[in-house]
């Protein structure tokens, strides 16, 4: 079973993360929290296998946290699903071990 964390700060789209990933078999979505800080707050207690993170958020955003997840060494997988579609924040959160990059609406 892969145990996902969703960090999304829009609960509409958090909801249509958790709709998808319950009809996906092999998944289940433990958590989904709205920012950065909850993110590694909750981290710290739970296993993930992959956090599904969007980039645009209050306060850190989702580039700041896949870098600390990887300065942490954190043994997770990490999709993006974001709005972000410059190059840049494309590149950076590829160099960071994204393992996906899929740009909303999608």
């Amino acid at each position: 079973m892969i145990k996902v964390l969703v960090v999304e700060d829009d609960p509409m789209v958090g909801k249509l993360h958790e709709h998808y990933l319950t009809q996906i078999k092999g998944f289940q979505l433990c958590d989904i929290v709205r920012n950065s800080d909850e993110a590694l707050k909750i981290m710290q207690t739970k296993e993930y296998n992959l956090v599904i993170l969007d980039i645009f958020m209050p306060g850190m955003d989702g580039l700041q946290l896949l870098a600390k997840i990887r300065e942490q060494e954190y043994d997770v997988d990490v999709i993006i699903v974001s709005a972000a579609n410059d190059k840049d924040k494309i590149k950076a959160a590829l160099r960071l071990g994204a393992f996906d990059y899929i740009i909303k609406p999608f």
